[in-house]
């Protein structure tokens, strides 16, 4: 059996290969997932810190082959407390001589022993780094946020992204209350710990815990989500009765917050266009005993056609969408998407943006509410472009939005629009 280190080594290798998603690369992880999940998601978030100290202690260009375990075996070195260094090499060592001749090993052992044995030299030359370098993050994303927020904020929010995201779990209160939820845990020796900010009822879960294995998740007491989702269900004003529309349903956190606040009176109809996205919305609907009163579809929120033959026509008091986006308010989660924002897939976001607002905006009742949410800090995916559609969308008018500051809210970034029909 690999030992978790290999394990890390070769989700490194194969995302640097094929810029396949983190998160889908790691669901093959089941064997000491807590470590993997560290190593494999630290490294990609600390990539760029990586390649300067790769930079200044090797005195050649590394074979591509071995940039994984210089990776690895560096994250873990400057970056972790726990693992023992003599552990670290020894293992990235033998795990290049199966790769390679002892070539690439010898090459391996003299780098890493040397950054070993100078640890707080490198940590102090890294923390005289200009930011983005330092923190690890693509410049164009901290001259945006620079310029938008402030030095201090941006070098704020780029800490924030590093660090490790927190268990968070909310009551299903069609089930259960919070009080129950609490005792239940604690029954169960589950630390935990309530969330004081936006959103109520949320509760971060101690380490060391898995979700399937806390106690009342089989019974479907409680749904996984940051407190962020909250507001734009807050924005949304669902009300016992209403037909509701949640455009980008997958995996359904806003789904259920959309049930608990109808009292599962009235319809949600919860549509995504990935096949494999729904599979996991249903196992979750199904878990939090939603059958009742949320209907799923499978249709492309940005095709009219599509959208209306899945719906049938008919039109709702409320329609939400979160719609696609670049994450940059949840990168501490999503490591790998700093490392993809572009200007150009910015632009192609933008189109799929605006082509939803598009289609779900004709299904709305005149008097009805519509939330445009993501779950990014960009003014181009976000107020611009809301204030921008708007312009050629008179029938509609905006009420209020809201944009949350991870640093300052202590929670995934995210922005939300509520428009009303008139």
């Amino acid at each position: 059996m690999q030992n978790e280190r290999t394990v890390a080594v070769q989700l490194l290798s194969r995302w640097l290969e094929t810029g396949e998603f983190a998160d889908k690369l790691l669901e093959t992880v089941t064997e000491n997932r807590p470590f993997v999940m560290e190593v494999f998601y630290g490294a990609i978030k600390r990539k760029r810190t990586l390649d300067w100290i790769i930079s200044i202690y090797a005195k050649r260009k590394p074979d591509r082959r071995i940039i994984p375990n210089l990776y690895s075996a560096i994250y873990q070195l400057i970056f972790m407390k726990d693992p023992p260094d003599h552990a670290i090499i020894d293992d990235a060592v033998e795990s290049v001589k199966k790769l390679e001749s002892g070539h690439f090993a010898g090459f391996l052992n003299a780098v890493l022993r040397k950054i070993a044995r100078e640890k707080e030299i490198v940590a102090g030359r890294i923390s005289t780094l200009p930011t983005a370098i330092r923190e690890s993050h693509p410049d164009e994303l901290y001259k945006r946020w620079s310029t938008r927020f402030g030095t201090q904020e941006a070098s704020q929010l780029c800490e924030w992204n590093n660090t490790a995201p927190s268990l968070i779990i909310r009551p299903n209160t069609n089930l259960v209350d919070c009080s129950a939820l609490k005792q239940l845990l604690s029954d169960g020796g589950v630390s935990y710990s309530e969330f004081s900010g936006i959103g109520s009822d949320f509760l971060i879960i101690g380490r060391g815990k898995g979700v399937s294995a806390l106690p009342g998740y089989k019974e479907g007491f409680f749904s996984v989500q940051d407190p962020s989702t909250a507001i734009s269900v807050e924005l949304l004003r669902p009300e016992a009765g209403h037909m509701i529309l949640d455009a980008c349903a997958a995996p359904g956190g806003k789904t259920a917050l959309i049930s608990q606040a109808i009292k599962k009176i009235g319809v949600i109809m919860a549509m995504d266009a990935s096949k494999d996205r729904l599979v996991r919305l249903e196992e979750n609907i199904k878990r939090l005993k939603l059958e009742e009163c949320v209907r799923i579809v499978c249709a492309d929120a940005s095709d009219s056609c599509a959208v209306q033959k899945a719906t049938c026509g008919m039109l709702f008091d409320r329609v939400i969408a979160d719609v696609p986006c670049s994450n940059t308010g949840v990168l501490r989660r999503r490591p790998d998407a700093r490392w993809r924002f572009t200007k150009e897939a910015l632009k192609q976001l933008n189109t799929v943006q605006r082509g939803i607002l598009d289609s779900v905006s004709q299904l709305l009742k005149p008097g009805g509410r519509l939330v445009y949410s993501t779950c990014s800090l960009e003014a181009e995916e976000n107020e611009l472009l809301i204030n921008d559609w708007l312009t050629s969308n008179p029938e509609l008018t905006l009420e209020r939005s809201v944009l949350l500051f991870p640093p300052k809210t202590l929670s995934d970034g995210a922005f939300a629009a509520a428009l009303i029909r008139k």
